[in-house]
Formats: C-alpha cells, structure tokens, sequence
C-alpha cells in the first residue's frame, strides 16, 4: 500500500514574516521528506461598497496586480528550490482558500508580523490540520 505523501502549506504574501514561513516550512520538508505548497492567495474587491445601495466605490477601484505579476511575485518569493515546492496562486478570501487548500493529514504554516492579523485567527479557528505561525525574524 502506497502511502500519500504528507504537504506542508504555506501563505505567502510577500511580507518578511511569510517569507520566515516558507523558509521555516522548507527547512522541515527538507528534513522529514515533506512537499510544500507555497500559497499565494490575492483577494477579491468587490466593485460596490457593502451596505449601500449599489453605489460604487467612491475612489474607484485600487489598483489590482495582474495574474501574470502575482505568478511572478510568487516565482520570485519561493526562488530556484529542489522538486518538493510547488506554487499555487488563488483568488478569494486569504484564509478561506488556505485552510480549504490544507487538508487533515497536512500541515498549514503562516507567517506574523506584530499583532495577529484577521487572516492568522481564522487560520487557526478554521483550519482542519495542525496550524504553526511562524514569527517574522525569530530564529530558532
């Protein structure tokens, strides 16, 4: 019987602290055998403000990286690594789209700057793995 093989997934934003995520994340894939699925998740906008009738966003819509761009941030982050990293780049909700991503045998990394974010909290409330947040700059 053929045993699956168990993945690390790690949000990437681009932040220090998600890059200590995915260096922490490769570091123990490299020493358990693990694969890493490198995460970037870019949010919707929605084209008319909530809780108003149909108006639009009065400033226009801030300006959105294209796919293309947010391929290569994501290429650019992850670097030239062995075969066990792939990278994924998803629309929606941060957190919704990476637990959904990380199923119950693997294990979801993230990142934290300063205070926990919104993103961090449900990751750990929603999750359906083990989740490890990972400090920006702390070396263990």
């Amino acid at each position: 019987m053929k045993t699956q093989q168990r993945t690390v997934v790690v949000g990437v934003a681009g932040s220090p602290a998600s890059r200590a995520a995915l260096h922490w994340a490769m570091d123990l894939a490299s020493a358990q055998g693990f694969h890493v699925a490198a995460v970037a998740v870019q949010r919707r906008i929605p084209a008319f403000m909530p809780a108003s009738s149909m108006a639009l966003h009065p400033y226009g819509s801030p300006p959105q990286p294209t796919q293309a761009a947010r391929a290569e941030q994501l290429h650019s982050i992850v670097g030239k690594h062995n075969d066990n990293v792939s990278e994924h780049l998803l629309s929606g909700e941060p957190a919704r789209e990476l637990t959904r991503m990380a199923g119950p045998g693997d294990l979801l990394v993230i990142g934290r700057g300063g205070l926990l974010s919104g993103v961090t909290m449900a990751c750990v409330r929603h999750a359906r793995c083990p989740v490890v947040v990972v400090l920006a700059g702390k070396k263990e």
